[in-house]
C-alpha cells in the first residue's frame, strides 16, 4: 500500500515529496472505511508545501503557490480514500 505524489510547478523541476508519501501508510488504515483524520491531513498538507520550491514572479508569490499546495493536498488526499465524500471541509 504505497501513496505517490508528484508537485509541478512549484518549483524547477517536478518535487516529489517523500516525506508526505511515507507518511500517510505509517498512520492510516488502508483497508478500512474511514477517511485520514484531519491531523493526518494536515502533516500531509504541510509536509507537501515544505518540499515546494517556488518562486516569485508576476503570476503570483511563493507564499500563495506554498499555500495552494497545501489546500490541494489535502483535498487529493482526503478524496483518495473511501468515505471521504463524509468529509466537509
Amino acid at each position: 500500500k504505497t501513496l505517490r505524489v508528484a508537485l509541478g510547478s512549484v518549483a524547477p523541476i517536478p518535487v516529489l515529496p517523500i516525506e508526505a508519501e511515507e507518511l500517510v501508510p505509517e498512520r492510516h488504515d488502508y483497508d478500512g472505511e474511514e477517511p485520514p483524520d484531519s491531523d493526518l491531513v494536515d502533516q500531509f498538507a504541510g509536509l507537501g508545501a515544505d518540499a515546494a520550491r517556488p518562486i516569485d514572479d508576476h503570476r503570483g508569490t511563493a507564499a500563495y503557490r506554498r499555500h495552494a499546495v497545501m489546500v490541494i493536498a489535502g483535498r487529493a488526499l482526503r478524496r483518495a480514500f473511501p468515505g471521504s465524500s463524509k468529509v466537509v471541509e
